[in-house]
């Protein structure tokens, strides 16, 4: 009978010791999953840039609409209609912030477009976002706008 104890103990020893080498495969091979995920996510859908050196295009909004005279300058308005505009534009026309970006660098960018012409790549420069981010800002503002010109104009 001790035979069959000591034949029976063994089996469940092994029994135990390869369910916990499966249970430990799985494990790895869940988090290389995730891994993998996560750098795919990182890679093609997360949109929002890796930070760069310098001011952001916030900080460089900010910077331009206290500075006396800059704003007028750079927006073609001063600091206190900007304020106004913008105000105007997210409690009626849903000009609204995102996750990365602040709805005042939005109108900014949609501004020095309008006032100066810059192209895709100079606002890329000033403000540190992407191409397709500044297309689709200043897509989302001029469709604000274009609404407030129905009740404006």
């Amino acid at each position: 009978m001790s035979c069959l104890n000591d034949s029976g103990s063994s089996d469940a020893d092994e029994w135990a010791s390869k369910t916990i080498e499966l249970i430990r495969s799985v494990q790895n091979n869940l988090f290389a999953s995730a891994v993998v995920a996560g750098k795919y996510f990182m890679t093609y859908h997360d949109k929002h840039e890796t930070a760069m050196l310098g001011q952001s295009g916030y900080g460089w909004t900010l910077e331009k609409l206290n500075t006396p005279g800059q704003s007028h300058k750079m927006f073609r308005m001063t600091a206190s209609v900007f304020y106004s505009l913008h105000d105007l534009l997210v409690s009626t026309y849903g000009l609204k912030s995102s996750l990365h970006m602040n709805s005042i660098e939005s109108l900014a960018i949609f501004l020095v477009v309008c006032g100066h012409g810059w192209s895709n790549s100079a606002l890329h420069g000033v403000f540190k976002r992407s191409g397709e981010t500044i297309s689709r800002k200043f897509d989302e503002v001029l469709t604000c706008v274009v609404a407030m010109c129905q009740d404006y104009i």
